[in-house]
């Protein structure tokens, strides 16, 4: 009896696992790259302009590191309700620690987000 129990152990913990991944993939949330910016040096906001389907939202954008070099901003975009593939144009403010100033604006990639 004892036996058989442990056997069953793997096979309770391969579904406990399949089902988590299972759920984490039914998430409809995308990391995705702002396509432009805009904002003044002087500035302590920027507008990110994202390119997306219509029906999607900006279910989160934040700036996640600043340094005297650059701005790193990191946009997630929720596709659950997602009616077609037409084109939109979404929308987002962050607000910075302090003044853009001469900063280079970049994704979590490093890739450079260009000035609109």
């Amino acid at each position: 009896m004892n036996r058989q129990r442990r056997g069953s152990r793997p096979a309770i913990w391969i579904a406990v696992v399949a089902l988590a991944c299972a759920l984490m993939a039914c998430t409809d949330t995308v990391k995705v790259s702002p396509s432009t910016y805009s904002g003044d040096p002087d500035s302590q906001a920027l507008t990110l302009q994202i390119q997306a389907a219509a029906g999607d939202t900006v279910a989160a954008a934040e700036v996640t590191e600043e340094t005297d070099e650059q701005v790193v901003i990191e946009v997630l975009i929720d596709e659950s309700a997602r009616d077609s593939e037409d084109a939109a144009t979404l929308e987002a403010v962050v607000e910075l620690d302090r003044v853009l100033g001469t900063r280079e604006v970049v994704d979590t990639e490093g890739r450079a987000i260009p000035q609109a």
